[in-house]
This record gives structure tokens, C-alpha cells and sequence, in this order.
């Protein structure tokens, strides 16, 4: 069949603009990736974290398309927002830049887009649009940059605004308030190019750097399917052709408990192996983002794991599965493997 590209209007999203001649300088210092990269590929995944070394916001980093050279456009979740751009003001000082909301942008993300990234604004009939490939790894399509005032508007045989935490779920992409007061690595900042580990200081560096260099790294982020303890098998199965058409899992009419925050552990041990931190709607879709203990980790893609029991249920069980754009994990240490490239580090267009 002709393959249909399906977009959606990325939701709860603002974006900051930090202008002036020093805002590369001045976000260099805040901000997990290395900024002299943002020239070369126009949008850069990173985070901020606490002085603490945890993650205070997500964020992905664009080139300012009006002034590239010395504005940079900080797309954050918009719970995140108002916190960050305090965050922003208070390390400003002397720095000459200027902080303020971009009110005129909005954001999309084609998920199953191949090829030039000029035919894929076209193809959605998005006129002021800049499309790129999504920086955290080609698997994921493209993000496209739409300035205007009004909502983009996306045709309806492409729009799939109404699927976008089910696709970030089977991505196992948590955001925002789930991953704020986490350890980078183990919401897989590293794997998906958000931080670098050769540029200079930032606020909260020393703990990611000692985990990468040191450390072991005990638990991932990872998409998990939900399903009774009898259609496990099934689920597990189906899991691939259901992640491709952005469905959820489960059958009509079971309906499991509100998922977030639930424990997940190990058969009869009744060993913690993980918890949920991303349900959409609660879970009721059967998929989910569980923060999963490395020993549970699937050995490779579509590899088979024992199910998890999902605690305060009985009845449920999480598979988790690797996501497309996993890479090399050495599973000694849960770190990236040696020679292993971030996802997105590699892409230029």
C-alpha cells in the first residue's frame, strides 16, 4: 500500500527565544549539549538540569530561523515553562542576552517520514514550516518549526495529533513532569544525543559525568506493553505492526488500572524491577514508559523478556521491548557502548 505520512501538532508546548550576542555562550553554560553544534544541525535535543545534576527541564534546542547566529528558540514542555524561563533569568547576570516568550511558533512531528526534509513540509501543506530530521535519532521522523500565530493546521489523512502520547509511549520517550528530578542518563539522554561528554562546564555536569565515566547506569527508561497476563503472548507478538500504526494494544472492553506510578516486579520475588513514569489516559491504551531495571532489559530488538507484574493488579503484566532507536547498550554496565554514536549525533543533513 502507498504509504500514508502521518504528523501531529505536538501538544503542551511553549518556547522561549534567548537572543543577543551572547546566547550561545550564555546557554552553553545551562544546558547538557554542546551548543556549537546547533550551527551545524539547525535543532539540538539537550536538558537543564539542577545544580544537583538532575533534570530540571527537557528541551529541544532550534536555531532561531529569523536569527540563527545569535537566537536560539528553547521548545519545553509547557508545564515546564514559567519555571524555566525564572531559571533563565536568574543565571542571566551580565550575559548580553534577552529572554522572552515566543508566542509565534509551534511545533510538529511527522513520525513516519523518510527523504529530503523540504518534501516533507510540502507534503503536509505546511507553508512557513522548517522541517528537520528529529535530533534524537532518525527513527523518529522529522520535527518541524511553524511560525505563525494560529495552530497549524494538518490535513486530515495525515493528522494523528490525537495519537501523540500513544507514539511517544511506544517510543519510550518520557517528557516534561515525568522526567523532571531524574538522572539524565537513565531517561536516556545520552542515547538520544542530549548531552555531550567533551564540551566544557554546565550547571549539574559533575554527577552525569561521573555516572558516564565511573558509574554504572542500573536502570533505562523503556516503552512497555500492558496486557492481561493471558493475552501477554499475543501482545508481545502484534507489539511491532501496533508501534508502526501508532494503535494501542489492548482488546476492546479490558480496561487495566490507572497505570502512573505503579511498581513493576519480578514474579512470585515480588523484586522491584521498575515503576511506570508515562501512561497516556492513564494506561487505559496499553502502553506505557517504565523506568526498568537493567537486568530486564530485552538482550536486543523484538527479543522476548518475561513479563512484569504490574503491583496492585495481579492480573496485568509490562513486556518491555527496546525502542527503534536504541543503540549499542553495554549490559554490564548500562552505558553506551563503546563506539556506539548518540542517535542523532551522526545525522546531518
Amino acid at each position: 500500500g502507498v504509504r500514508t505520512l502521518m504528523a501531529m501538532r505536538v501538544p503542551r508546548r511553549r518556547a522561549l527565544r534567548v537572543a543577543g550576542a551572547d546566547a550561545h555562550k550564555f546557554l552553553q553554560g545551562l544546558v547538557t549539549a554542546d551548543l556549537d553544534e546547533l550551527l551545524r544541525r539547525a535543532v539540538l535535543p539537550a536538558a537543564f538540569l539542577s545544580v544537583k545534576g538532575r533534570i530540571m527541564a527537557d528541551v529541544l534546542l532550534h536555531a532561531d530561523p529569523s536569527s540563527p547566529e545569535d537566537s536560539v528558540l528553547v521548545e519545553v514542555h509547557s508545564e515546564l515553562a514559567d519555571a524555566l524561563y525564572k531559571h533563565l533569568l536568574i543565571f542571566k547576570l551580565r550575559a548580553k542576552v534577552n529572554v522572552s516568550p515566543a508566542e509565534d511558533v509551534h511545533f510538529v512531528q511527522a513520525v513516519n517520514s523518510s527523504g529530503a526534509s523540504e518534501e516533507v513540509a510540502l507534503e503536509l501543506g505546511l507553508e512557513d514550516a522548517l522541517a528537520l530530521p528529529d535530533p534524537r535519532s532518525p527513527a523518529l521522523g522529522h520535527r518541524l518549526l511553524v511560525l505563525g500565530s494560529g495552530e497549524p493546521v494538518l490535513r486530515e489523512e495525515h493528522d494523528r495529533t490525537h495519537n501523540y502520547d500513544v507514539w511517544r509511549a511506544w517510543q519510550g520517550l518520557a517528557e516534561g513532569p515525568e522526567v523532571v528530578d531524574r538522572i539524565p542518563l537513565e531517561c536516556n539522554l545520552d542515547l538520544l544525543g542530549a548531552v555531550s561528554f567533551s564540551k566544557g562546564c554546565y550547571v549539574g555536569q559533575e554527577l552525569t559525568a561521573r555516572t558516564h565515566f565511573k558509574g554504572h547506569i542500573r536502570k533505562r527508561l523503556l516503552p512497555v506493553v500492558v496486557s492481561p497476563r493471558a493475552l501477554a503472548a499475543d501482545a508481545a507478538s502484534a507489539a511491532a505492526e501496533r508501534r508502526a500504526a501508532l494503535v494501542p494494544t489492548l482488546p476492546d472492553g479490558v480496561s487495566p488500572p490507572d497505570l502512573l506510578m505503579r511498581r513493576l516486579s519480578t514474579d512470585g520475588a515480588g523484586e522491584e524491577a521498575g515503576v511506570i513514569v508515562a501512561a497516556p489516559e492513564g494506561g487505559v491504551l496499553g502502553v506505557a514508559v517504565a523506568l526498568v531495571r537493567r537486568e530486564h532489559w530485552p538482550a536486543a530488538q523484538g527479543a522476548q523478556v518475561p513479563g512484569l507484574q504490574v503491583d496492585g493488579d495481579g492480573g496485568f503484566v509490562a513486556l518491555p521491548s527496546l525502542p527503534p532507536w536504541w543503540e549499542r547498550v553495554d549490559a554490564q554496565t548500562g552505558k553506551m557502548a563503546a563506539g556506539a554514536v548518540a542517535a542523532g549525533a551522526a545525522e546531518t543533513e
